[in-house]
């Protein structure tokens, strides 16, 4: 008799100069198994792990693979369960478990796969219009099974489940109105091998002479295939065709090198929404479809989507309207009612911030349902409100404010006389002295340098100043802020974005594209008042008064308009995310 021996363990284990997180356990699981009836042989294993909060699946090459590493469980109950699949995806052998994963410790247990279960269908046909009844026994060792069925035109239909995994002794009584007609065979039974993990299907044929044909029936599940996936407001939502003979399928997404399973409940539509997502983050799936009768088609062919709503907000006073970027055109127009006036609002992922006055009003709303989450207060009147995504910035009484976008708890900082900011990998503040203090992130107690400006914006390491007619960009490097370009710019800039070697500056007379290398100049929206700007995936969204304008930055130095909308009132700013 043939023994295999299996290793499941923890990558901390495995990597003993690891220190083990005091929050979390590891898990050993030993497997050993024999080999008895099945006519095919198991060439991968599949090992679940599962609490009340997640499942962990890991396939794994068998038998030439003996160790697959497990990090970072949560302390508590964990069930296991270990299949061995054949080609087919056929569960041979199977075995459950319970064991308790210890904070800071390596839990070990072993666990013995025994020849999974099988189930049984008979399809028995009749040529005679006489038979009415069909009895058939069923044994194996010491277990009898006795059964009987109704004919229906011509046939009768047995169903068995959670059989021993074996071969079965059959033997059929026909009956027409409670007389017996003929009993086959005549003497000894038919054996009928049942696999396991699976629904053994036998068709058997009987004619008017007793002669019996048995015919075994393949009813593999085939995997899912044409799987597609699309970005909704509420998620990734996942859209597949079924899969003949499927009763239910299971979502798993990859985290890392496994694949966890997403669907907590029996899913039985093809659809499924994923709703933990995060936006410009890569997701691949894949789906198993399974039956009743304990039948895997095993994954899919994996597939990729980046999620990417593209929503463009802009607000009013005391309106917000949403809109979804579909690729030349503005979608799915909403309107969002707020209570306060607004300064500014910032877009990212999950939710949606705003910053009213007065008195200063920071409020998070649901990103998908644009329900009111929390809100915080701060006593006093802003001026200038700036977003890096992890934090708000704002300015008001004289103080900076620095906004936890997942909490919307502050910490204040004496700012005094700061009219605006701009935040980026640095923030940069412009005073009513006419002058711009440059700060790192990490300290607002002490600038990196001072310069003369009336204006600033800050992305990445560069900082852009406006000052008596020219733009001077600085480039910070650790404690060190140089001047490293000086280009002659006439018009006061209000607002300011910087995209491929260009700098776009909204002013009170159109868009101006500045060419940082050789200082050239044109203009875009001329005319017009730009009360904000925003650059997002090579698009430039331009709000004017009461009207959004989208161009299409393909060629940064001369955009291309692409489409507007228009609003029954003045608007104050765009974001988009």
């Amino acid at each position: 008799m043939k023994k295999w021996a299996l290793l499941f363990s923890a990558f901390l284990l495995l990597c003993g100069c690891l220190k083990l997180d005091s929050s979390k356990g590891s898990l050993v699981v030993k497997i050993l198994s024999e080999k008895v009836i099945p006519d095919s042989t198991a060439v991968q294993g599949l090992i679940i792990l599962q609490n009340d909060s997640r499942t962990i699946q890991q396939f794994f090459n068998f038998p030439g693979q003996s160790e697959i590493g497990f990090e970072g469980l949560e302390t508590g109950f964990w069930n296991i369960e270990v299949n061995l699949l054949d080609s087919h995806g056929y569960a041979l052998y199977s075995a459950h478990k319970q064991v308790t994963v210890v904070a800071g410790q390596t839990t070990s247990t072993s666990i013995s796969l025994e020849l999974n279960k099988a189930d049984l269908e008979l399809v028995i046909s009749v040529n005679s219009d006489q038979i009415d009844r069909i009895n058939i026994e069923l044994s194996c060792n010491e277990e009898k099974i006795e059964e009987q069925s109704t004919v229906i035109n011509n046939a009768a239909f047995f169903n068995f489940s959670g059989l021993l995994s074996a071969v079965w002794n059959l033997r059929i009584e026909l009956y027409s109105l409670d007389n017996l007609i003929m009993v086959c065979p005549s003497s000894g039974a038919y054996g009928l091998e049942l696999q396991p993990g699976r629904t053994n299907v036998f068709q058997i044929e009987i004619d008017n002479f007793g002669s019996v044909t048995i015919e075994i029936l393949s009813n593999d599940l085939e995997a899912v295939s044409n799987a597609t996936a699309v970005n909704l407001d509420e998620g990734i939502s996942i859209q597949w065709e079924a899969v003949y003979g499927a009763d239910y399928y299971d979502i798993y997404r990859k985290e890392g090198n496994l694949w966890v399973k997403m669907n907590t409940d029996d899913l039985s539509e093809t659809n499924f929404v994923d709703t933990y997502v995060e936006e410009g983050e890569e997701y691949s799936y894949v789906i198993n479809a399974r039956s009743i009768d304990g039948k895997h088609s095993g994954f899919s062919q994996p597939f990729t989507i980046v999620r990417d709503i593209r929503r463009v907000f802009v607000f009013s006073n005391e309106k917000i309207y949403v809109f979804h970027w579909n690729e030349d055109r503005l979608d799915n127009f909403q309107e969002i009612q707020v209570s306060e006036t607004l300064l500014d609002i910032g877009a990212e992922n999950r939710y949606l911030i705003t910053v009213g006055h007065y008195p200063c009003t920071f409020t998070r709303y649901n990103g998908t349902t644009f329900s009111k989450e929390c809100q915080n207060i701060f006593q006093a009147y802003p001026l200038s409100a700036s977003f890096n995504g992890d934090y708000f910035y704002t300015v008001a009484g004289n103080y900076l404010l620095k906004l936890s976008s997942k909490t919307l708890d502050y910490q204040q900082f004496p700012f005094p006389g700061v009219a605006r900011i701009s935040v980026d990998d640095f923030l940069c503040a412009a005073d009513n002295t006419g002058m711009v203090s440059i700060y790192a992130l990490s300290d607002f107690s002490n600038y990196l340098d001072r310069v003369n400006g009336s204006f600033a914006f800050t992305r990445g390491g560069s900082v852009y100043v406006f000052s008596q007619g020219q733009i001077n960009i600085y480039h910070v490097d650790g404690q060190d802020v140089t001047l490293n370009k000086q280009i002659a710019f006439s018009r006061d800039p209000l607002n300011m974005r910087v995209y491929n070697n260009y700098i776009y500056a909204g002013t009170d007379n159109g868009v101006y594209i500045i060419n940082i290398d050789d200082g050239s100049q044109n203009t875009i929206a001329s005319g017009l008042l730009i009360r904000d700007l925003e650059i997002f995936d090579k698009k430039l969204y331009i709000v004017e008064n009461n009207e959004l304008l989208v161009y299409d930055l393909i060629n940064p130095s001369m955009p291309v308009f692409i489409t507007s909308t228009i609003f029954p009132v003045n608007c104050f700013g765009v974001s988009v995310d």
